[in-house]
């Protein structure tokens, strides 16, 4: 069971962050804290629309869209260990999504997007024990 949620979290991250567009910004202030440390082009990979706009559009930033990629691949990985009864390391699966999810905090809209995979995740935290054979 671990493994098919794993694909559909990683096919959700992947569509959520990369491909979803949406006409509402929840961005709750002007600049971003931390594309305000760079300038040129890493300030624009990590420069979010924080304007609702008419049209759909991203309201993710390039970084955020390339990291989906990564973290869709995570999921990807875990539900093919966890599928052919490989060793996961739970540990270091827990540390990973930590970091994901202080990365979303970078952009509230990342944050409502992410709120099902948290659900999920906290799901498969504690019944983990009683559905991995």
């Amino acid at each position: 069971m671990i493994d098919i949620l794993s694909i559909v979290e990683g096919l959700y991250v992947i569509y959520m962050l990369r491909y979803f567009k949406t006409t509402q910004s929840l961005a709750m202030y002007e600049r971003g804290m931390i594309s305000g440390l760079f300038t040129g082009e890493i300030k624009n990979y990590l420069k979010h629309n924080i304007h609702s706009t008419d049209k759909p559009t991203h309201h993710i930033c390039g970084f955020g869209r390339d990291a989906s990629l990564l973290v869709g691949i995570f999921f990807f990985l875990r539900a093919y260990y966890i599928h052919h009864h490989l060793s996961w390391n739970w540990t270091r699966n827990n540390l990973a999504l930590l970091l994901f999810f202080i990365g979303c905090f970078l952009n509230v809209n990342a944050v409502v997007y992410m709120l099902p995979i948290l659900f999920i995740e906290l799901y498969i935290y504690y019944t983990r024990e009683k559905i991995i054979p």
